[in-house]
């Protein structure tokens, strides 16, 4: 049994691992249907005024069921098509936020994070700006920093947390630029979703066109 019960669990804590999965959560919502964004947003919401209460609670376990069919039936309503990209972006964004209604144990905020690093992993298959690799890299860095506080009993304070965060993102560096500069670039993704392309038409043009795009149109074997 866990020895970290709600009840035991640092009430600063609890708001960190909110505001990470927050953060990461912001660069979906510029990919989703509002809707999804708002049943997020709102779970996330909730989740902070029941940290604020003394003591903390959770929502009762039917009414967490009935949100993830809630969740469930609007998702497939909204995409009809369980295997695409934006569905799972849509799954993971919503069992994030609804994990952050039952915070009890210590193996909760393990999930919970490990649900943010694949939330900053998803994030740069849409986009992959400046700002959001700054939103994302911060969230990550807030959320290890978190674990590092978690695993030292809270005897690690949340600064210094972060600074051992950081060193630990920097020896990763040499292995990411190295993966940047070497490693082959494909020309489709690795999951071959359904209902993915990469937004050349096939029987007619795309809304922009690309040196050697007519040629490309007449040697298809699909049309």
């Amino acid at each position: 049994m866990d020895s970290l019960f709600i009840n035991q669990l640092p009430q600063k804590m609890r708001l960190q691992l909110i505001a990470g999965i927050t953060l990461l959560s912001c660069p979906q919502w510029f990919n989703l249907p509002w809707w999804i964004n708002v049943g997020s947003g709102a779970c996330l919401v909730w989740s902070i005024s029941l940290t604020w209460k003394n003591p903390p609670s959770i929502p009762p376990r039917w009414l967490r069921i009935f949100l993830v069919m809630l969740f469930m039936g609007v998702i497939y309503a909204s995409f009809h098509d369980m295997r695409s990209e934006n569905t799972g972006r849509a799954f993971l964004l919503a069992m994030s936020s609804l994990k952050m209604l039952e915070l009890r144990y210590r193996r909760d905020v393990y999930t919970a994070v490990f649900l943010g690093y694949f939330l900053a992993a998803i994030a740069f298959l849409s986009m992959q700006s400046l700002l959001f690799a700054v939103v994302v890299l911060a969230g990550v860095g807030w959320l290890t920093a978190l674990l590092v506080e978690l695993e030292s009993e809270m005897k690690v304070s949340p600064g210094r947390g972060l600074l051992l965060c950081i060193r630990w993102l920097t020896y990763g560096l040499p292995l990411a630029a190295l993966l940047f500069m070497f490693f082959p670039r494909l020309s489709g993704p690795l999951w071959g979703l359904s209902g993915e392309n990469d937004g050349r038409a096939v029987t007619g043009f795309s809304e922009t066109m690309e040196p050697g795009s007519i040629t490309e149109l007449a040697r298809s074997n699909e049309i």
